[in-house]
C-alpha cells in the first residue's frame, strides 16, 4: 500500500509540474498583468520552465530593473521565449538600470546560459555617467539569442574601456557564444556598440549576425568581434564623430571563413573603417563588398588589413577627404590572396590610396577595375618608403590595376556616395569577379551583367524603346520589306555596343539579329534596320512585332512595338507569247476572270478587247492591262505585230509545217507534209517588228545563234500559202 501511494505522488507531481510549465502570451506590468515586473516573469521561467512558445507583452511604461537569464528547462527551436513591448513600439518600453562604479553585476539583462530568447521592441538604457555602462552580457554556454528592433544606449560618449560597452560578450574556455542574432536596432553611445571576444583561433564562435542596425557615437568601437566563425556584418549604417584615432566601425580579430561585410555605411572623423587583424578566409573567402566609408578629419584608414587575406572586396565606395588618409593598408607577413576590384579610393592631400608593405611576395591575386582620385594626393606606397605620383608609377611598380583608372567619380558631396550623372566610373568595372560575387549594389539594384560601374552604387542604369515601326501597312503576296524602328535609349548612359534584337510576323520564325548602335547618348534616338527582308507570302490580317533583347534594362513596359499588316492576294494574269498577226485579222485580248477591276492601254475597263490592224497600221503595237483584286494590282503587256500577209484565206496549218526545235539553241529545222515550199520566202522578225533575216528557203537549217536571245517570229511564204510561228531563242 505504501509503495503504491509513492508511485501515486509521483505521478500527481509530475502532472502538476507539466501543469505548471509556460507557453502562449503572458502580460508584464499594467493593470491585472500575468507578472508585475519583468524579473518576475523571468523568475517564473527559472522556475517553472516552457512546453511550448512564451510571449511576454510588455505594457507601456519605464521599467527600472536588472536580472539575468539563465537556461530555461524546455526552451527550443520551438518552445522560443519572447519578451516584447505590447505596442510593438521601442519608444512605450523603456528598461533602465543606473551605470555604476563597480563592474560586478554589470548589466541590465544578462544572457547566462540562456537560449531561444528574444527581445523585441524595447528600450533598454544605462542612465548616470559611471563608466561600467553595460547594457547586455553574454556569458556561459549561450547561444540563439536575438535581439531585434530594440534601443540600446548609455550616456558615455568618451569612454574608452571595455565595461563601457553597449553589448559585451566574453568567453571562457568552457563557454560558447553563437548564433546570437542583432536585427534593425539602434546603438547609441558607449564606449563599444558590439563587443563579442570568443575562445581562441582554435575554437571560434559561429553564427553571429549583425544586420540593419544603426550604431551611433561610439567612441572606441562600432563593432569588435574576435575568433568568429563566419560573421555577418550587413547593411548597417555607423556614423561617429570620435575623435580617438583607434576608432574603428568594423573591426574583425581571427575571424574566419566566409565573413561577410556588405552595404554598410560608415562615417567617421578618425581612424579605421573596415580594419582586419589575422583574418582569413580560408575554406570560403570573405566577402567585403558594396560599403560606403568616408572619413573626414586626418590619418584615417579605409581598410586596414594585416596579416589577412583570402578576401574579395569589391564595389566599395570610398572618400578620405581629410590629410595624411589612406585607402588600402596591407601589412604583415601573411597578408595574401585579396582580390580588389570595381572599388572606388578617393583620398585628400598627402592621402595615398593604397599603401603595401607587406613581406608576402603577392598580397593581391589580383587588383584591377579600380579607380583611384588623389588629386592633391598620391597613388601610393608599393612595398617601400616612396610615394608613388602616378597611376602609371604605380603600375609599374606592382604589376597591378591594368585597367584601374584615375577619374572624379563625382560623388552627389564629400559624404554622400552616390553618383547621379553619367561619371567618369560609368561602365568601367568588370563583372569577370571570382565567385562569391553580388550581382546587387548597395540598395538591392541589379548591376549591369557586362560593364557594371565601379563603386558601391551602380548608378547608370539601361532603358531601350522601341518606337515607331517604318513599315507599310498594307502588302501583296509575293513581296517583301525591310523592317525598320526606332531605338530610345532613355536610359542615364550612353550604350555604344551589340543591341540583339527581333521581329517576328504573328507565328512565323523569329528573326533575330545582333545590331551594331553606336555611341547613342540618353535621350537620343537611333533608326535601325533589319538586314533580313520580311517575306510576305499568306494573305491575312497580321502583327509585327519588334523588340529588343537587352538583359540589363530596367522598364520592360516598353521593349516591344506592335504594327497591324494587311496582305493581299496578287492578281495573276497569263497571257500567251508576243505574236504576228497577218494585217486585217482581228485577235482577242483576254486579262483573265475574278479581277475586281481591269484597266487596258487602249482605255477600256473591260475583260477583253479585240484588237486588228486598223487604225494602227502594220508594225509592232503593244497592249497593256493592268489588273486589280482585294486591293493589289498587276500589270502585263503583249505584243501584236501586224504584217502584210499574201493571202489572209491562205494560210498554211501547223499540221501540214513544223518549226523545230522549240525553243531552240540557235538553230531552227521546218518540217513539211506534202507541201513544197522550197524556194519559198523567209523572213524573221525580231519582238520589235523588226525584219532581221530574209532568204529563199533551201530545206537546210536557218541558223539564228548568233541573234540575242529573245522572241523571234517567222513567216514562211510561198504559191501553197504561208504560215507565221514564234520561236524562243535560249
Amino acid at each position: 500500500m505504501k509503495k503504491k501511494l509513492f508511485f501515486l505522488t509521483i505521478i500527481l507531481f509530475a502532472q502538476l509540474s507539466t501543469f505548471a510549465q509556460l507557453s502562449g502570451t503572458k502580460t508584464i506590468g499594467g493593470s491585472g498583468a500575468d507578472y508585475s515586473t519583468i524579473a518576475a516573469a523571468v523568475s517564473a521561467l527559472h522556475s517553472s520552465g516552457v512546453n511550448g512558445a512564451v510571449v511576454f507583452n510588455i505594457a507601456s511604461g519605464t521599467y527600472t530593473e536588472q536580472f539575468a537569464i539563465n537556461s530555461i528547462l524546455g526552451a527550443s527551436a520551438t518552445n522560443t521565449i519572447t519578451f516584447k513591448s505590447a505596442a510593438n513600439d521601442s519608444s512605450t518600453v523603456n528598461i533602465q538600470f543606473a551605470s555604476s562604479t563597480s563592474s560586478t553585476n554589470n548589466y541590465i539583462v544578462k544572457f547566462n546560459s540562456a537560449k531561444y530568447i528574444l527581445f523585441q521592441a524595447v528600450t533598454l538604457e544605462r542612465t548616470g555617467n559611471n563608466t561600467n555602462a553595460i547594457v547586455l552580457e553574454f556569458a556561459g554556454t549561450t547561444n540563439n539569442n536575438s535581439i531585434k528592433n530594440c534601443v540600446l544606449k548609455n550616456n558615455l560618449t568618451t569612454a574608452a574601456g571595455f565595461f563601457s560597452a553597449l553589448v559585451y560578450a566574453t568567453n571562457q574556455p568552457s563557454n560558447d557564444i553563437s548564433f546570437i542574432t542583432f536585427h534593425n536596432n539602434s546603438f547609441i553611445n558607449g564606449s563599444i556598440g558590439i563587443y563579442m571576444l570568443g575562445v581562441s583561433s582554435g575554437s571560434l564562435n559561429a553564427g553571429a549576425i549583425i544586420t540593419n542596425n544603426t550604431f551611433t557615437n561610439q567612441y572606441r568601437w562600432a563593432i569588435k568581434l574576435s575568433f568568429q566563425d563566419a560573421p555577418y556584418i550587413n547593411n548597417n549604417i555607423i556614423s561617429s564623430t570620435s575623435a580617438n584615432s583607434e576608432y574603428t566601425a568594423i573591426y574583425n580579430v581571427y575571424s574566419k571563413n566566409g565573413m561577410q561585410v556588405q552595404n554598410n555605411r560608415i562615417t567617421g572623423n578618425k581612424g579605421f573603417g573596415v580594419r582586419m587583424e589575422n583574418c582569413s578566409g580560408q575554406s570560403l573567402a570573405g566577402l567585403i563588398t558594396n560599403n560606403f566609408i568616408v572619413f573626414s578629419g586626418p590619418g584615417a584608414y579605409a581598410f586596414h588589413y594585416s596579416n589577412s587575406g583570402s578576401h574579395h572586396i569589391y564595389y566599395n565606395s570610398v572618400n578620405l577627404y581629410g590629410s595624411s588618409n589612406t585607402g588600402m593598408y596591407v601589412n604583415g607577413s601573411s597578408s595574401n590572396n585579396i582580390r580588389f576590384q570595381n572599388n572606388i579610393i578617393t583620398v585628400g592631400s598627402s592621402g595615398n590610396c593604397m599603401n603595401v608593405t607587406t613581406s608576402t611576395n603577392f598580397p593581391f591575386l589580383i587588383a584591377d577595375y579600380n579607380d583611384y582620385y588623389f588629386p592633391s594626393g598620391n597613388m601610393g606606397i608599393w612595398k617601400s618608403s616612396t610615394n608613388l605620383t602616378s597611376l602609371a608609377a604605380w603600375k609599374s611598380a606592382s604589376n597591378l590595376d591594368y585597367n584601374s583608372i584615375n577619374v572624379n567619380p563625382n560623388f552627389t558631396s564629400s559624404t554622400n556616395l552616390y553618383i547621379t550623372g553619367i561619371g567618369g566610373v560609368s561602365r568601367k568595372g568588370t563583372s569577370a569577379l571570382t565567385s562569391p560575387n553580388v550581382s546587387i549594389d548597395i540598395d538591392g539594384d541589379t548591376r549591369h551583367s557586362v560593364k557594371p560601374d565601379i563603386g558601391a552604387h551602380e548608378f547608370s542604369y539601361d532603358d531601350f524603346a522601341i518606337d515607331n515601326i517604318i513599315i507599310n501597312s498594307f502588302y501583296c503576296t509575293g513581296k517583301q520589306d525591310i523592317v525598320r524602328a526606332y531605338l530610345i535609349n532613355n536610359g542615364n548612359t550612353l550604350y555604344d555596343g551589340i543591341m540583339n534584337m527581333s521581329y517576328q510576323l504573328d507565328s512565323s520564325s523569329v528573326v533575330s539579329e545582333a545590331i551594331n548602335i553606336s555611341n547613342l547618348m540618353p535621350s537620343d534616338t537611333t533608326l535601325i534596320s533589319f538586314t533580313t527582308p520580311i517575306q510576305f507570302n499568306t494573305v491575312g490580317a497580321f502583327n509585327l512585332v519588334v523588340k529588343h533583347l537587352s538583359v540589363s534594362d530596367i522598364n520592360s513596359s516598353d521593349d516591344t512595338s506592335f504594327q497591324s499588316i494587311n496582305v493581299g492576294l496578287m492578281p495573276s494574269i497569263s497571257w500567251p507569247l508576243d505574236t504576228l498577226v497577218c494585217a486585217g485579222n482581228t485577235i482577242i485580248l483576254d486579262a483573265g476572270t475574278g479581277m475586281t477591276s481591269y484597266l487596258w492601254s487602249t482605255g477600256a475597263t473591260t475583260q477583253t478587247i479585240s484588237v486588228d490592224s486598223v487604225g494602227v497600221g502594220l508594225g509592232a503595237n503593244y497592249y497593256k492591262v493592268t489588273v486589280g483584286l482585294s486591293g493589289c494590282s498587276a500589270s502585263d503587256s503583249i505584243l501584236a505585230n501586224f504584217i502584210y500577209c499574201i493571202s489572209v484565206d491562205n494560210i498554211l496549218s501547223s499540221k501540214d509545217i513544223q518549226f523545230y526545235p522549240n525553243p531552240s539553241q540557235g538553230k531552227v529545222w521546218i518540217k513539211t507534209k506534202d507541201i513544197d515550199i522550197n524556194d519559198a520566202d523567209l523572213e524573221v522578225y525580231n519582238s520589235t517588228g523588226q525584219l532581221v533575216y530574209s532568204a529563199k528557203f533551201d530545206g537546210q537549217a536557218i541558223d539564228i545563234s548568233t541573234f540575242k536571245s529573245g522572241i523571234y517570229y517567222f513567216r514562211l511564204s510561198s504559191n501553197e500559202g504561208q504560215i507565221l510561228e514564234t520561236i524562243i531563242l535560249e
